[in-house]
C-alpha cells in the first residue's frame, strides 16, 4: 500500500512537471528547464511556468516577444526559431495535466483519510 502512494505521489509531480514544461514552452522556453523545475517544485513550479519569460535574442540575448521576427534590441532577423503549436492545443494539455494532478491528489488523500 505504501509503494502505491509513493509511486501515485511521483505522478502527480510528473503531472506538475509536465503541466510546467507545456506552459513554457508555449511561451518559447526550454521544455525540459521548466519540466525538471516543475518537477521538483510540483504546483509551485507549475505557477513559476506561468510567469516565464519569452524567447531571448541568439544574437544580443535580451528578452523578446515570443512571436517577435526581429529583435527590438539589435534589429536582427531571428530566423530558425521554431514555431509554436496553437494556443489552445497548449491550454487542453495543461487543463488535462492539472485534472490529472488533482484527481490523483484527491484519490491519494482519499486513501490516506481511510
Amino acid at each position: 500500500m505504501e509503494i502505491f502512494l509513493v509511486l501515485f505521489a511521483l505522478l502527480l509531480w510528473a503531472s506538475m512537471g509536465l503541466g510546467s514544461a507545456l506552459i513554457a514552452s508555449s511561451r518559447g522556453a526550454s521544455e525540459l528547464y521548466w519540466f525538471v523545475v516543475g518537477f521538483m517544485l510540483g504546483p509551485l513550479g507549475l505557477l513559476m511556468a506561468f510567469y516565464s519569460t519569452g524567447k531571448t535574442c541568439p544574437i544580443c540575448k535580451s528578452q523578446i516577444h515570443k512571436r517577435a521576427i526581429v529583435c527590438p534590441q539589435c534589429n536582427k532577423p531571428l530566423g530558425g526559431i521554431r514555431p509554436t503549436l496553437n494556443r489552445w492545443i497548449w491550454q487542453l494539455g495543461f487543463w488535462l495535466v492539472v485534472l490529472l494532478g488533482v484527481g490523483s491528489l484527491g484519490y491519494s488523500l482519499g486513501l490516506l483519510l481511510k
